[in-house]
């Protein structure tokens, strides 16, 4: 009993990191784009972050990519973000 109780909390802190990184990346695309994403827009996996938004959004986001990826970085404070899509 006491094992799934500490797997439910560890797989409730890895959620609360998600969605303050989601949160985190929205406001870092928000200033330097003027988009408007949606936390269910962006995905993590394997220390990339994949935006699903309309395609010119997208390209906004790879033009300023470098921009945005060093605002992460300094932000978490964690090489941990590797790349932007």
């Amino acid at each position: 009993m006491d094992l799934s109780g500490n797997f439910l909390k560890r797989f409730l802190q890895v959620e609360k990191d998600t969605s303050h990184l989601a949160q985190k990346v929205i406001s870092i695309i928000q200033s330097e784009i003027g988009a408007d994403i949606k936390p269910e827009q962006v995905s993590f996996r394997n220390g990339t972050i994949t935006i699903s938004a309309p395609s010119i959004v997208k390209s906004e986001i790879y033009l300023k990519k470098e921009e945005i990826l060093k605002l992460l970085q300094k932000e978490i404070n964690s090489p941990k973000i590797l790349d932007l899509r």
